[in-house]
């Protein structure tokens, strides 16, 4: 089992960037980016808007997180994301992600199982902002950053978005949950 896959989605260009138009429009609704608990911190400079379940992008997201999971994960997870959310996120020049796991529990004892980052931006938009990933042996590996792609990896694996320089880094992100491992 690989503890992430990546798909290029094919999804043309120009839906990558209407989605991107469409979500920024809302610029005024962007906020500075939290981490879980609901604080600020050191640990992270980005900013995000809410989207929800029922929009388009996220079936087209949960088609290649459920693809994944079938494919190599096989993980015991519940139908849509966590809090039927997912989140656009937005780096511009000094944004970052320091290193962190995704995975924590919920007061219903679930937990986050698969993570996911749809690339919009291609990657001759920004410099830096790289999604890099470390597995428990400490190999470090880089997700693709060609417009459309999507990663799909175990919400425990420890990753990062490094600061960006130049431009602007625009994804899609969100979480699958499932009951505590057994």
């Amino acid at each position: 089992m690989f503890k992430y896959l990546w798909y290029e989605t094919e999804l043309p260009d120009s839906i990558c960037d209407e989605i991107s138009n469409k979500l920024a429009s809302h610029e005024g609704s962007l906020e500075q980016a939290k981490v879980t608990g609901g604080k600020a911190s050191h640990t992270r400079n980005s900013m995000n808007l809410w989207i929800q379940e029922s929009h388009w992008i996220s079936a087209f997201c949960s088609y290649y997180v459920n693809l994944a999971n079938n494919e190599n994960f096989k993980y015991d997870i519940h139908p849509g994301y966590e809090n039927h959310v997912i989140q656009y996120s937005l780096y511009k020049p000094g944004c970052f992600y320091d290193w962190h796991s995704d995975y924590y529990f919920t007061e219903d004892d679930s937990c986050r199982k698969l993570s996911f980052s749809l690339q919009l931006s291609n990657y001759n938009e920004y410099k830096g902002g790289d999604l890099q990933l470390i597995d428990e042996e400490g190999r470090m590996y880089l997700a693709p950053k060609k417009k459309g792609t999507i990663i799909v990896f175990d919400s425990r694996l420890r990753h990062r978005v490094r600061k960006i320089t130049s431009g602007e880094r625009r994804s899609v992100v969100g979480w699958v949950m499932g009951p505590r491992w057994r």
